[in-house]
């Protein structure tokens, strides 16, 4: 057995597609794994996902809950997180450019102390 799930509402269908009722304000499109969507009024959305209305009305704030919260994340959030993460890469990006700046710069002073001293004591490198 499939549950159903809601996935929306709409005021663009207004027929029932369970017990055909016209002229509803609107319509609770829901789907289960195999067959796609429907469109149920609040009663018939109730029965076919087997809740009570008062449940069937609960798990639709909750459904407008989770959707407020998802564009709150991709509004808010995720560039909040994009940008810090580029900040990061910045931030490890320029620290590493100063650490081979800095190695380079080791190397290149050991490289004039080691001719110095070659030439101070004759020795051929």
């Amino acid at each position: 057995m499939t549950t159903l799930r809601i996935i929306g509402y709409t005021d663009s269908v207004n027929e029932c597609d369970c017990c055909g009722k016209t002229e509803l304000k609107g319509t609770y499109v829901m789907a289960n794994d195999c067959d796609g969507e429907f469109y149920y009024g609040t009663t018939c959305g109730a029965k076919a996902a087997s809740w009570t209305v008062v449940e069937f009305k609960e798990k639709f704030k909750q459904f407008k809950a989770e959707q407020k919260n998802s564009f709150l994340i991709e509004t808010y959030i995720a560039p909040l997180q994009k940008e810090l993460a580029q900040k990061l890469s910045d931030c490890e990006n320029s620290e590493l450019a100063f650490i081979q700046r800095q190695i380079a710069n080791i190397k290149s002073e050991y490289q004039r102390v080691i001719n110095l001293r070659a030439n101070k004591y004759k020795i051929a490198i």
